[in-house]
C-alpha cells in the first residue's frame, strides 16, 4: 500500500529564517573580500568596531571588579556582625549559667541546702516534711523514730497479731537498724523478719532472743548489760552506748514493753525512744524510774542489751 507525497508549503517564519541567514552569509563574504582586496578599507571599517568592543569589555570588567569588591565588603561586614552576635550570645549564656550556679545550693551528701533548711527543728527532735521522717536528737545517736501505732503499719499483721498492739520489739529494732547501719528497715519489714526467723510469740509479742538475733544479723554488736542499777545504766550511756531495755508494768506499759535508751542529758537524765509513745521519746527520764521498772533477767541477755555499731 502506498501513500501519495504531498507538497509542503513554506511557512512565513521559515522563509524569514532563510532570508536572514542569506544576509549574514553575504555580509561575511563581503567582509572577507574587503579584507583580502582592500585591507585599508577593512581596517577603517573594522577598527572602530574593535575599539568600541574592547572599551565595552574593559568597562564590563571594571564594573565586575567593582561589584566583586562591594560583595567582599558586604560579606566582611556581615561576618563581623555575625561574630559579634555569637560573642554576645555566648556572653549572655555564660552569665546565665553563672547566675544559675550561684543560685544552686551546695550539696551535703544527697541532701541539698534547701532541703536541710526545710527540716523543722524542735526541742528533742527534727522533722523532715519532704520525707515524713522524725529524727530524735540529743542522744548518743540520732534515732529515726518509728511508732508502732502509726497508720502505716498499726493494723499490719505481726504473725496473727497486729504491729500496733504487739510489735514493740520489731519496731525498736527497726529504729536501731535504720539509725546505726546503712539499711532502712521499717516496723513491718522487721516484723516479717521476726516471724520468718521464729521470734514471734503469739499473743505475747516477741521472744526476747529477737534483740540479739536482729542486731547480729544486721551487723551490730550486742552484749548483755551486767549492772542493772541506775548508775550502771548511766555508765553505759556515758560511754556512748545505746541500750535496748525490756520493761515491766509501770510508766511505759501495762505488761511487757521494749524501749531504747539512747543517751543522757547534761543533768544526768535518760533519753529514750519508746516505740509506742512519741511524747515519752522527747522528754527526759529519771534513771531510777527506768532501773526500777526493768523486767527480770532472762537467758537471752536481757533485760538490757548493749548495742554497738559493729560486731
Amino acid at each position: 500500500m502506498s501513500r501519495q507525497r504531498k507538497n509542503k508549503k513554506l511557512r512565513p517564519f521559515g522563509l524569514w529564517r532563510i532570508l536572514i541567514l542569506g544576509l549574514l552569509c553575504l555580509t561575511l563574504a563581503e567582509a572577507i573580500a574587503c579584507y583580502i582586496f582592500d585591507p585599508t578599507l577593512f581596517h577603517q571599517i573594522a577598527d572602530p568596531i574593535h575599539q568600541k568592543s574592547v572599551a565595552m569589555m574593559a568597562t564590563g570588567q571594571k564594573k565586575l571588579s567593582e561589584l566583586a569588591q562591594d560583595t567582599r565588603t558586604q560579606i566582611t561586614e556581615l561576618s563581623k556582625k555575625v561574630g559579634q552576635a555569637v560573642a554576645e550570645a555566648k556572653q549572655s549564656s555564660e552569665k546565665k549559667e553563672s547566675e544559675e550556679v550561684v543560685a544552686t545550693p551546695a550539696r551535703s551528701g544527697d541532701i541539698t541546702q534547701k532541703e536541710e533548711n526545710a527540716i523543722e527543728v524542735h526541742d528533742g527532735y527534727n522533722f523532715n516534711p519532704a520525707t515524713g521522717d522524725t529524727i530524735l536528737t540529743g542522744g548518743n545517736i540520732d534515732v529515726l523514730f518509728f511508732n508502732q501505732t502509726a497508720p502505716a503499719w498499726k493494723d499490719q499483721l505481726y504473725g496473727s497479731d497486729k504491729i500496733g498492739t504487739h510489735g514493740c520489739g520489731p519496731t525498736a529494732m527497726a529504729m536501731l537498724i535504720s539509725s546505726m547501719t546503712d539499711y532502712r528497715v521499717d516496723p513491718k519489714m522487721m516484723a516479717d523478719w521476726a516471724v520468718q526467723n521464729g521470734y514471734y510469740a503469739k499473743g505475747d509479742g516477741s521472744y526476747h532472743g529477737l534483740i540479739p538475733a536482729a542486731a547480729s544479723t544486721y551487723g551490730l554488736s550486742v552484749s548483755s548489760c551486767a549492772d542493772l542499777s541506775a548508775e550502771g545504766l548511766l555508765a553505759q550511756l556515758r560511754a556512748g552506748h545505746v541500750l535496748v531495755a525490756l520493761m515491766r508494768a509501770g510508766h511505759f506499759t501495762d505488761s511487757g514493753h521494749f524501749i531504747i535508751l539512747r543517751g543522757i542529758t547534761a543533768t544526768g537524765q535518760v533519753l529514750i525512744a519508746d516505740p509506742q509513745n512519741f511524747d515519752n521519746s522527747i522528754q527526759p527520764w529519771d534513771a531510777k524510774i527506768i532501773a526500777g521498772e526493768l523486767a527480770s533477767r532472762d537467758g537471752n541477755g536481757g533485760p538490757v542489751w548493749v548495742i554497738g555499731s559493729g560486731s
